[in-house]
């Protein structure tokens, strides 16, 4: 992961767009972004990010192998401009019948570390980032286990029955 966030900081055309996403300048005019510097440089970050996404896939990574990216990757796939720009592709490729993009990948892995949601109903819940068993311990010595779901490190939230942790 490290040589992958070197690669990222020091290649121009991947800072730039990214910079574009971050600042919410990023714009999606399909007539003209098509076959731009723009694209080129889109395709350079969605590509690289979904490398990754599909070693993850794969079972070659893990999610928590993959966490230094997390807020770059639900950074990237939430910008409105990007999400159309990804449904573009998938539904171009669809229609091509080249079969599956591998930008799909990319928003998989993406929606894995949104599973847990801002507020939810099903109650308080803890997000610490790390595996379960880490995410209980910190429950329990913050005695807040009553009703209380857990997402770990990308993990969907789950709950932490009867008060007991989870081994």
């Amino acid at each position: 992961m490290a040589k992958c966030l070197v690669r990222f900081s020091n290649d121009e055309d991947m800072q730039a767009i990214y910079c574009k996403i971050e600042y919410s300048r990023f714009d999606y005019n399909q007539p003209e972004f098509h076959d731009s510097s723009e694209e080129k440089q889109l395709d350079k970050l969605l590509m690289r990010l979904s490398t990754a996404a599909l070693s993850w896939r794969a079972g070659l990574l893990r999610t928590e192998d993959l966490s230094p990216l997390q807020y770059l990757v639900r950074r990237v796939t939430r910008d409105p401009g990007v999400t159309a720009y990804l449904n573009f592709v998938s539904e171009w490729s669809s229609q091509v019948g080249l079969g599956e993009h591998p930008y799909l990948a990319l928003i998989e892995m993406a929606k894995r570390w949104t599973m847990m949601p801002k507020n939810t109903s099903h109650g308080p819940w803890l997000a610490c980032g790390f595996d379960r068993k880490v995410c209980c311990r910190l429950a329990f010595e913050h005695k807040r286990t009553e009703n209380l779901w857990v997402g770990c490190a990308g993990e969907e939230i789950f709950p932490i029955a009867n008060n007991t942790p989870l081994k």
